[in-house]
């Protein structure tokens, strides 16, 4: 063969080993760039990974932070119920004090007191006329007036007290209004003169106000309002109006 044609073999030889060289060396300049590339991407994931655990446990202390104020406002919460129980049960006991004290005044108020005697008639005598010693009282009245002015001073006191304690009381969550219920006689006095009724200043009531008293379709009698007080009234019944006998749970049907 011809000195040439080894020498252009020599030469592509040298060529094709130049080129993989290059080719080899392009290819480890891509994979050292991926390999950067692929570094830097961890370390970013590595920090947002650490960042995700402290926001973790930032997340846990809140929690644990929360569970114990939930603890803490259902202990309020049940202490605020329980009081609340409390109030409503001291307010249905003053309540129905309050009813009896109104018509323990009313009955003591209209009880009929004994009539004096007639005097005798003057005897004319010509014997010298003694002065004339004052005469007893046939009746005792003071009991009956210290009875009902015990009963008033208790009435006020009560009314200042359950006031007092309603100005205190903080108000209650804004809530859907319940229908009013109808209101009723809650005590019926001696001989159907008069009635205490559930239905007070707080609900409206004026004094000299008519109301009539009714029994499922019948009506009972028409009694007039003589006393206003927060949530009871007394009413005397009207003479002439009295249709049967009044007793405690009579509804009021209000005179337009």
């Amino acid at each position: 063969m011809k000195p040439g044609v080894y020498v252009g073999g020599v030469a592509l030889l040298a060529a094709a080993i130049g080129m993989g060289f290059w080719l080899a060396r392009q290819h480890n300049r891509e994979l050292a760039a991926q390999v950067t590339r692929l570094s830097r991407q961890n370390a970013e994931l590595r920090y947002e990974l650490k960042q995700a655990a402290t926001q973790a446990a930032d997340i846990g202390r809140r929690a644990v932070e929360l569970d114990s104020l939930l603890g803490s406002a259902k202990i309020r919460g049940t202490a605020t119920e329980t009081r609340n129980d409390q109030l409503v049960r001291e307010l249905s006991a003053r309540e129905q004090r309050e009813v009896a004290l109104m018509a323990e005044l009313a009955s003591l108020r209209q009880a009929p007191r004994p009539a004096a005697p007639p005097e005798p008639a003057p005897v004319v005598s010509t014997a010298p006329v003694a002065p004339a010693s004052p005469t007893p009282p046939l009746v005792d009245v003071a009991p009956y007036e210290r009875r009902i002015a015990e009963l008033e001073d208790q009435l006020t006191r009560l009314l200042t007290r359950a006031l007092a304690e309603t100005l205190e009381e903080p108000a209650p969550p804004a809530t859907i209004p319940a229908a009013p219920l109808p209101h009723q006689v809650v005590r019926v006095g001696p001989a159907d003169t008069f009635v205490v009724i559930d239905y007070g200043a707080v609900h409206g009531a004026r004094p000299q106000a008519l109301i009539r008293l009714q029994r499922g379709t019948s009506e009972l009698a028409q009694v007039q309002i003589s006393d206003v007080r927060p949530r009871f009234s007394l009413a005397r019944v009207l003479p002439g109006t009295l249709k049967g006998q009044l007793q405690t749970g009579d509804l009021l049907v209000f005179t337009p």
